[in-house]
């Protein structure tokens, strides 16, 4: 009699663990659902941001060249002996 209780334990004992053993693993399974749905949330920022810079080409070029050129204009007014055609040596120097 003790012996058949103590196969009946055994096995709940077994269930029980594969059982969280089963739950614990469904837990850290990964599915390509999550990585397929990521994917077409980035390929959908890309096209609006493609479709943002095709829309405002001009605009955003011509803002850089705005910029660049306040930029190069600050940097010879602070460098008045700056020649564009002139360039180092090899070694460094004038």
């Amino acid at each position: 009699m003790l012996s058949a209780l103590d196969q009946m334990s055994l096995r709940a004992y077994i269930c029980i663990q594969n059982f969280f053993f089963d739950f614990k693993n469904s837990l850290k399974s990964e599915r390509g659902d999550t990585n397929f749905i990521s994917i077409i949330i980035i390929l959908g920022i890309v096209v609006v941001l493609a479709a943002l810079f095709i829309a405002f080409k001009d605009n955003i070029v011509d803002k850089v060249k705005e910029m660049m050129n306040i930029f190069m204009q600050g940097w010879n007014n602070q460098n008045p002996d700056f020649d564009k055609n002139n360039s180092l040596n090899p070694n460094g120097r004038n």
